[in-house]
């Protein structure tokens, strides 16, 4: 007997709504994790063109945030169930 086999994407292109684009335009938003009060604040230069798929049960997406100091941040995004902390 045959199995249906789903082939699923591992990469996913990102695009931005023009609407969103034009309404974050000129924001300096920091990189989340990296703001320390008195120091120059890393701001969000770029986001990388893909999110990558993590082949594991709940799927996660890695995104990859590109720095204004050149240092590229990455960062997992959990997808599709409620987002909570176990254990806290």
């Amino acid at each position: 007997m045959l199995k249906a086999v789903t082939v699923l994407p591992r990469s996913l292109r990102v695009s931005l709504n023009l609407g969103l684009a034009r309404a974050i335009q000129g924001l300096e938003l920091a990189v989340p994790g990296t703001y320390i009060a008195g120091e120059p604040v890393v701001t969000i230069a770029a986001f990388a063109p893909q999110l990558h798929v993590i082949t594991s049960k709940q799927r996660p997406r890695k995104l990859t945030i590109h720095g204004s100091d050149g240092a590229e941040y990455v960062f997992l995004l959990k997808v599709g169930s409620s987002v909570h902390w176990a254990g806290l």
